[in-house]
């Protein structure tokens, strides 16, 4: 009984070193370290799903154990999030949502991470919010330079269309034709 507990123990352990090299594999934008920690923590969460209900000393492990990766998956989360909806970034921001993409074969880890749909919706939200940003700029100066750079940067953002339903592609070119007419009027 004492082995199977500490079992569970070392099991969690092992976990919560899952979750930590996934969280760090994401921070690094290491996507064989990613699927490597998502490989080894659905291995054990399942054992853990497998081990729960057995005994309530075993359950009150396994739920600490729970707790502790659903705090680390929240900040994941909120990495993500912040990632997606910034300026720029966009080669990350194409990995990220590549590797999310994949998370659906992942039984016990997928539930404790964002949907696809809700990481292509902050993509989406970042997209339109840097094309509003250049827009404004295009209304407040005419510092064309300035504008141009920051058109060309934005047309980095087309290669998460296919995850953001072409948002940047169909902004990109009312932007572009706006900037020729405020310089045709200056």
């Amino acid at each position: 009984r004492s082995s199977d507990l500490e079992h569970i123990i070392v099991l969690g352990q092992a976990v919560m070193n899952d979750i930590n090299d996934l969280k760090s594999a994401f921070d690094e934008n290491f996507q064989q370290g990613i699927i490597i920690a998502m490989d080894r923590l659905e291995h054990g969460l399942s054992e853990a799903s497998a081990l729960h209900g057995l005994d309530d000393d075993y359950d009150a492990e396994l739920e600490s154990v729970k707790s502790r990766i659903k705090s680390v998956c929240d900040v994941l989360i909120q990495d993500i999030r912040v990632l997606l909806e910034s300026k720029g970034k966009y080669r990350k921001k194409a990995d990220y949502l590549h590797t999310i993409e994949m998370f659906g074969k992942y039984v016990h880890v997928a539930p404790l991470l964002p949907l696809l749909d809700t990481c292509k919706s902050w993509a989406r939200d970042g997209v339109a919010l840097e094309a509003k940003n250049i827009e404004d700029c295009v209304f407040r100066t005419a510092e064309w330079d300035q504008i141009d750079k920051l058109l060309a940067q934005f047309q980095e953002a087309t290669i998460i269309d296919k995850f953001t339903s072409d948002e940047a592609s169909s902004r990109l070119r009312p932007l572009m034709e706006l900037r020729k007419k405020k310089e045709a009027q200056v």
